[in-house]
């Protein structure tokens, strides 16, 4: 695909019944401003969608999706699916001033643990948390500021993340780290330009490069886990080539010639159109844009935007 988006498929993303995929398309792939007149009547439409409506409605009254008060044996739930509808608001483009969205954010911060985190280390929780968070506006919050320094300070020793659980379960030898934990950081650390260039983040590519972004190092016919699938919202707690994409391409480096066949990867999921196909949707109802195997303007958007990003920066 080149950096001219097909014209049917631009007109598809423009429809006016998802006005999320609308405005970001007019604001992210179009480069219009936010101010823009159509960017402002098509915004206003935003609250009133039926994304917006599904997930509000599915929030109860203290800001939470979680049914009944959190236990010691329900945090785990509360964490993950409060963490995939926050996801999906956060890629709504709501007004950051909708009260029922700060509910929501206020809720899962009582969530949080001291040091940061959310859930024994899972980086594929903390790291995609983080870019939720900062893509909700709550990039320079304190407690944004601790998902930030809990990043930076669990990197492993081959550049990727696992979480505590599974770093117990092997005695001796290093274990290896997670492709999950290490596609959530690196969602995070798209989202922090000011990152880009710490040792952290160059060792983070380095661990992907190596794969050549999906592959097993010890044989590199094998795709990882998960790592052939496009899923939406990108706040599910496994790993898919599609925000895997995203994020290398956000960090300049969608054009290593590591990466050459992920992007072949990701053409087999195109329709005759040119559209996504979704190869995974959430079990809640109001977490599904469309069934599995069925296009979708929020994966065809993010191709778009993943190959967009691809081509502006330099590797």
């Amino acid at each position: 695909m080149s950096m001219t988006i097909l014209e049917p498929i631009l007109a598809w993303l423009l429809e006016p019944d998802n006005p999320s995929v609308r405005y970001r398309t007019l604001t992210e792939l179009l480069g219009y401003e936010p101010g823009n007149r159509e960017c402002i009547e098509t915004r206003e439409q935003i609250a009133g969608s039926p994304a917006a409506q599904a997930l509000f409605a599915a929030m109860r009254p203290d800001g939470s999706f979680s049914p009944g008060r959190v236990t010691h044996e329900t945090h785990y739930q509360a964490v993950l699916k409060g963490m995939l509808y926050l996801g999906y608001l956060a890629e709504l483009a709501l007004p950051l001033t909708d009260e029922r969205l700060q509910r929501a954010v206020e809720y899962y911060f009582t969530l949080q643990q001291a040091d940061g985190d959310f859930l024994s280390h899972y980086s594929c929780v903390f790291g995609k948390v983080l870019r939720i968070m900062v893509r909700l506006g709550y990039a320079g919050d304190a407690r944004v500021e601790k998902i930030k320094t809990l990043l930076l300070n669990s990197q492993r020793h081959d550049g990727g993340y696992l979480c505590d659980i599974r770093e117990r379960l092997r005695r001796g030898a290093p274990r290896k780290s997670c492709i999950r934990g290490a596609v959530g950081a690196l969602v995070g650390f798209a989202e922090l330009p000011e990152y880009w260039d710490t040792p952290q983040c160059r060792a983070l590519i380095d661990y992907f490069m190596r794969r050549e972004v999906c592959f097993r190092t010890k044989d590199m016919t094998t795709l990882l886990p998960d790592m052939d699938s496009i899923t939406f919202p990108l706040s599910r707690v496994k790993a898919d080539l599609l925000s895997t994409l995203v994020g290398l391409s956000r960090l300049g480096c969608g054009n290593r010639p590591e990466a050459a066949r992920a992007w072949e990867l990701l053409e087999r999921h195109r329709d005759a159109q040119g559209r996504y196909i979704l190869t995974k949707a959430p079990a809640l109802s109001q977490l599904r844009e469309v069934a599995k195997g069925k296009p979708s303007k929020w994966a065809t958007f993010y191709a778009c935007y993943a190959y967009q990003q691809r081509q502006d920066k330099i590797s």
